[in-house]
Parts: structure tokens; C-alpha cells; sequence
């Protein structure tokens, strides 16, 4: 569906009282760096730069060597927050690895905000569609409040280096895939934005082994909302791409269907369809099981695990590819494995 061919009259997002902000690190790889590494995979091949485009579709990723979690959070909510005048009464940080702080709070005392909820999200790659389920679960208490929602993902610690025997702890090669960032965004609930259904759900258990992470649950602090992912063994993330690829073409497409359907909306009232931006042939296969939807891509800059979707947005907002009043899928799913799909309409 082109969106430019829609016939009713469609507003660009440029109210004040939606904000969004982000936060990028200055260092990156690209892929010929990876190439100028001179990695050999189990063939003998080398690893090249046209190889690593054609496989993933990324052509950097962004990686933090100083900053924390918590520090990338805090720029992208100072910046979503900035020129805004109504109080933030709601701060909700995604977060894929507990760091022993409540990162929501440690925001809010950051940016001197006086919030009276702060809750931290450890759900892997459905952190922020998990966390609006959870608004609409509580709609009642979320109604005509302003919320913050950060997205902060700190993934590089955690890849197995390919210059360090890599290949051996990792197969799947996840440094050439993820990007460390922080991505937020500021509405009033019901009012800048509202949730119309929330699906979440589990893939069977066989299958959630094929997506391990290094997670110290012991580190996540109250109050938060946790999705649990099967440990590594290595210490590194470890992942059966090809299994996952194939749960998530199968498995998330009929969830957005059901999402949609449970909206009492039909694919032709959805505007745009933001997943998770895992890789160019994950996106690329949710398009092919989607032919009657649009759906975004967004995967050169590498995979921001939850901050993945609010990205998107941002990008799809400045594009004018969304504007007010139209209804917006985030289909979120990762490690657990575990997906959230939630409906909203942007106003």
C-alpha cells in the first residue's frame, strides 16, 4: 500500500507534546573494517564486506567503549523530554541486561524528575512493545499521564570478538549484527498515544533454546518486569540463527494478524507494521508473510535489540511515512523466545 495514495487528510507528527531523542556512540565498525580483520570462516573463505551486506543488510554498527547504560538512557530521555512543559509522572527503561541499578530511577534522579512510577524492562528484543502491553494491562492508571520510554541496549561486552577466536565461541557471528544506542520517546498516554491491543507471547520451549544471552538476573532491581531468557554457556550471546530466523518467520506474522484483528481493525486500516529490526533477511521475510501490510526497514545501522523499534518510529515519522491519526503495529521478538505485538494509534 503506498501511503501517499491514502485519500483522507493525514497530519504530520509535529505536535510539541511528542517528543523523541536518541543517543549514538562516536566509535563504529563497518563492514570493511570487519574484512580488513582478515577472519576465516569454517571453509577457509575470508570474511568480506559484500558477504557480511548480503547476509545481514547492516553496514555499521555502533559500539560504546565508556559510556554506560545508563548514561546512553539518560541522553536520549534528556533529549526526548527537552522543550516539553508538561511533568514526566512515568519513567520506563528497556533493557536488555540488568546493570544493578534501577535504570528508570537512576534517570529520573539524573534529570531531577519527580516520576511516581520507575520500572525497568529486561525482555531482551520485546523491551519496548512489552512495556506498552504492560500500559495497556494498567490502562487505568496510565490514562492522561506523561511517560517516558527509553530503550538502552549495551550489547558489545557480551559478542564474542571474531579477532579473539570468535567463530569457535560464536558461529553466528552476532558482532557483525547488533549496535549499541539509546532510543526514547515522550507522549501523553491516550491523548499523543494510545494502545488499541497487546498480544505477548512464548514459543515453545525447544525453540527458545536456539537464543542464549549472558544475563545476571541477580543484578535487575525493583520494580521491573523480566522475560526470561535461557543462559549462555560461553559467556557470549549465543544464538542458532537460522532456527530463529525460521521461528520468527513463522511465528510472528499470524501474532500480528491476531493483534490487528483484536484491535477490531482490519491490515488495511494499519498504516505501517515497525518489527524488530533483527537482520535484512528477517525483516524481508516478515514483509514476503505480510503482502497486504507495509513494514519497515530499518537494519544498515545494525540491531539495537529493544531500542530497534523506537528507531524505526523516529525514522518513519520523519519520512512521514506515519502521521497523526494513523494506527501503527510494533511487533517486537527476540530472546525467551519471546514476542510482544501491540496496535496503537498515533494522535
Amino acid at each position: 500500500m503506498n501511503l501517499l495514495e491514502n485519500s483522507r487528510e493525514r497530519q504530520p507528527l509535529e505536535s510539541p507534546r511528542l517528543g523523541m531523542g536518541f543517543y549514538l556512540p562516536t566509535d563504529y565498525i563497518t563492514n570493511q573494517h570487519i574484512e580488513n580483520w582478515d577472519i576465516r570462516t569454517g571453509s577457509g573463505n575470508k570474511l568480506e564486506a559484500a558477504d557480511i551486506e548480503k547476509r545481514t543488510g547492516i553496514l555499521r554498527r555502533f559500539v560504546e567503549y565508556h559510556r554506560t547504560t545508563e548514561d546512553m538512557a539518560e541522553r536520549a530521555a534528556f533529549f526526548a523530554i527537552s522543550g516539553l512543559k508538561e511533568p514526566v509522572k512515568v519513567v520506563m527503561v528497556s533493557s536488555s541486561y540488568p546493570t544493578g541499578n534501577n535504570i528508570a530511577q537512576t534517570v529520573a534522579d539524573r534529570l531531577h524528575l519527580q516520576p511516581h512510577t520507575t520500572l525497568d524492562i529486561h525482555a531482551a528484543c520485546s523491551g519496548f512493545p512489552r512495556g506498552l502491553s504492560f500500559i495497556k494491562e494498567n490502562e487505568e492508571n496510565f490514562i492522561g499521564e506523561r511517560i517516558l520510554f527509553i530503550a538502552s541496549e549495551k550489547y558489545s561486552p557480551t559478542l564474542a570478538d571474531l579477532r579473539e577466536n570468535g567463530l569457535e565461541n560464536d558461529p553466528s557471528m552476532a558482532q557483525t549484527i547488533f549496535s549499541d544506542g539509546a532510543y526514547g520517546i515522550a507522549f501523553t498516554y491516550g491523548r499523543d498515544l494510545k494502545i488499541l491491543s497487546a498480544l505477548d507471547y512464548r514459543f515453545p520451549e525447544d525453540v527458545s533454546k536456539h537464543l542464549r544471552m549472558p544475563v545476571d538476573r541477580s543484578k535487575a532491581r525493583k520494580p521491573f518486569i523480566e522475560e526470561t531468557i535461557p543462559p549462555s554457556e560461553s559467556g557470549f550471546f549465543e544464538q542458532n540463527g537460522r532456527e530463529v530466523y525460521k521461528a520468527v518467520r513463522n511465528g510472528v506474522p499470524p501474532l500480528i494478524y491476531r493483534a490487528i484483528d483484536k484491535a477490531e481493525l482490519t491490515p488495511d486500516q494499519i498504516q505501517l507494521v515497525i518489527p524488530h529490526q533483527g537482520s535484512k533477511h528477517v525483516v524481508e521475510a516478515l514483509q514476503h508473510q505480510l503482502p497486504d501490510l507495509d513494514v519497515l526497514a530499518d537494519y544498515e545501522n545494525g540491531n539495537f535489540s529493544s531500542a530497534s523499534i523506537i528507531k524505526g518510529l523516529y525514522k518513519a515519522i520523519q519520512e512521514k511515512k506515519v502521521v497523526k491519526g494513523d494506527n501503527v503495529v510494533f511487533a517486537g521478538f527476540g530472546a525467551g523466545l519471546f514476542a510482544s505485538t501491540v496496535v496503537v494509534h498515533l494522535s
